[in-house]
């Protein structure tokens, strides 16, 4: 089992930040290499069992399930098919941890996976393959850790794209 973390601090508030990445259907509204997503079932929300779909521009379509929600710890855990860029047993979860101090957040996303197989029947061997999307969201939360100018400590859509871009 391959396990790899990404984190940042964040000069806001856990609860600001929270505001905008623990919404389960928002992370293309924060991540600055995702397109927002669209439902894919009947569940909406921040519900167990919910789907988000996310057509990317090389043509994959993405569909993660929402398996864990819990607002007042600010974390979620989702996962993705076997067999999704060759990965088994994909669990991914993101949590927003206050730094009282410093009046800041933690925000640390890690992933839990087993490496798959090619239709070959043999594990893939290459690193840079195996580590090349996940890479994605350190580039998201560094864009999270760097707030707006005009205000410090401020933390929106706008301005965690603007500065993640």
């Amino acid at each position: 089992m391959a396990v790899l973390t990404v984190s940042t601090v964040v000069e806001a508030p856990a609860e600001r930040v929270w505001e905008l990445v623990g919404d389960f259907h928002a992370l293309g509204d924060w991540h600055p290499h995702l397109p927002p997503s669209r439902l894919g079932n009947g569940l909406a929300g921040n519900a167990i069992g919910s789907v988000r779909v996310f057509e990317l521009p090389d043509g994959v379509v993405l569909h993660e399930t929402l398996l864990a929600y819990d607002d007042e710890a600010r974390s979620y855990t989702y996962s993705f098919p076997d067999g999704t860029f060759h990965f088994d047993g994909y669990r991914a979860t993101l949590r927003v941890t206050p730094v009282t101090e410093l009046a800041a957040s933690f925000v640390e996303w890690s992933v839990r996976r087993h490496r798959g197989r090619t239709p070959q029947g043999l594990h893939r061997t290459r690193p840079r393959r195996l580590h090349h999307r996940p890479r994605r969201p350190a580039r998201a939360l560094l864009g999270l850790s760097r707030p707006g100018r005009d205000q410090p400590g401020s933390v929106t859509h706008e301005q965690s794209n603007r500065a993640a871009a």
